[in-house]
């Protein structure tokens, strides 16, 4: 789109005013923190599918799961490990944060909430028939009909539930608004404190929803005594359980991973707004980093 606009040239000599028919970028700034933390995620996860060339010990390269827990015997394989194993709940991390900002900018551009709705159906669904056509073709040189949900599988599914309680939170935000001018005291309500203290509520039920999935996936996990002595059934294995049952073979259960994606969704909230800003991310940061440092 063209138009006549007046800009100012500058650099660090001199500035040049000029009036220009120029082309005006309507195209959002990338956020490049979020760039440069997806590109950490990836060396982290190369560093952790290459753990078994830091060590000669096969038992040193295992993952950690309910039923099964390496003990690590050298300092290598244990420090990468601990570095490493943020790649997975990192991308569902972002897979959240990127649903918040998707989603925003494509309201900003007056999608409707079916077409979102729909995007994520989509979008969910091609990643889930993604895991199954590999699985096929890994599977099919030799005989096997063991069909197991890789990565894909869980993000998929986390998607589509994504997207999906981001919409509730759209239909819902009204609402919120709407309970905190009846719950004010004064007859007089000013509605941008209403919507501010209704986004305070909704995070603080995100928040909640995060916790009681965490709680939930430990309560739900048995003792490692009773893998592959009871019959825990299918569902659970393909929701909670990672493990073997039949022909299916659960590695990332999407409930274990969607505390991570809904997080990425609340901290989205929180930061979309100041994305570019540098100072406010960095105090925000600091803060998150040091209460997590002290409930560790």
């Amino acid at each position: 789109m063209k138009t006549y606009v007046k800009r100012m040239v500058q650099s660090n000599d001199f500035k040049i005013n000029t009036n220009s028919h120029v082309e005006v970028n309507t195209k959002p700034l990338r956020v490049v923190a979020l760039d440069d933390f997806r590109g950490l995620l990836m060396v982290l996860q190369s560093l952790d599918h290459a753990r078994r060339f830091l060590t000669n010990n096969g038992s040193q390269v295992e993952h950690e799961t309910w039923y099964s827990q390496p003990v690590y015997e050298d300092l290598v394989p244990s420090i990468s490990r601990l570095v490493t194993h943020l790649a997975a709940p990192g991308f569902a991390f972002m897979m959240g944060f990127g649903i918040i900002l998707f989603s925003e900018s494509r309201l900003k551009i007056r999608w409707e909430m079916n077409k979102l709705l729909k995007h994520y159906i989509i979008r969910g669904l091609t990643l889930i028939i993604l895991n199954a056509y590999i699985a096929i073709f890994i599977n099919y040189p030799f005989n096997s009909i063991t069909f197991p949900t890789s990565v894909l599988f869980a993000l998929g599914v986390n998607f589509i539930i994504g997207g999906l309680i981001f919409l509730a939170g759209i239909k819902s935000f009204p609402y919120l608004v709407r309970f905190q001018k009846n719950f004010a005291s004064n007859d007089i309500v000013d509605h941008e404190i209403a919507e501010k203290k209704a986004e305070y509520m909704r995070n603080i039920i995100l928040l909640i929803i995060i916790i009681l999935l965490a709680i939930g996936n430990v309560l739900q996990t048995p003792k490692l005594i009773e893998y592959g002595k009871v019959d825990f059934g299918w569902w659970r294995h393909i929701w909670i359980l990672p493990g073997k049952y039949e022909s299916f073979f659960s590695i990332y259960p999407p409930l274990n991973w969607l505390s991570f994606t809904i997080f990425g969704i609340l901290y989205g909230y929180i930061t979309s707004k100041q994305a570019h800003d540098k100072r406010y991310n960095r105090n925000l940061n600091s803060v998150s980093f040091v209460r997590l440092v002290n409930i560790v």
